[in-house]
């Protein structure tokens, strides 16, 4: 497991700095590192949880980056939780609705990135096929990236 968290947050890690570094080269060199001229894909730009409500500040700390691969069994369902700080899962495979203890719903399906929600407790639920996802969460050293509600 370990093996794939280092080599998930190397993938994370040379992407952020191609996204980030790489087209400010390519624009101050006039070169372009895409091959035919391509660009990256935007999955997901926001401030903002699935249910439209800002993020709040980082908790203060040393930055950690979390990264999981999750596959679940049709028609799963996580515990209800929350998160300290910003997530997004990635769905890889089938169909993912996450919803909150109030009733608020929203499915996300293949291809599709989901920015979770921070402090309400929530749940995923996997639809007719087996789920899988990529999360990524940001939050700090010593403390988890996920928290089991009661």
């Amino acid at each position: 497991m370990q093996s794939l968290f280092k080599r998930s947050l190397l993938v994370l890690s040379a992407g952020l700095i191609g996204a980030c570094v790489v087209p400010a080269f390519a624009q101050t060199t006039g070169a372009s590192i895409y091959k035919n001229g391509g660009k990256p894909t935007v999955l997901l730009h926001t401030d903002k949880s699935w249910n439209g409500t800002l993020y709040p500040a980082y908790p203060s700390g040393q930055p950690q980056l979390t990264v999981l691969e999750l596959t679940t069994a049709p028609h799963a369902k996580t515990p209800w939780h929350t998160h300290p700080a910003p997530c997004a899962a990635y769905i890889a495979t089938g169909k993912l609705t996450v919803e909150t203890k109030d009733g608020l719903r929203k499915t996300v399906s293949q291809g599709e990135v989901l920015p979770e929600l921070v402090g309400p407790i929530h749940r995923g639920i996997a639809g007719d096929t087996p789920t899988k996802l990529l999360l990524f969460c940001a939050g700090v050293s010593g403390s988890p990236f996920a928290l089991n509600a009661k």
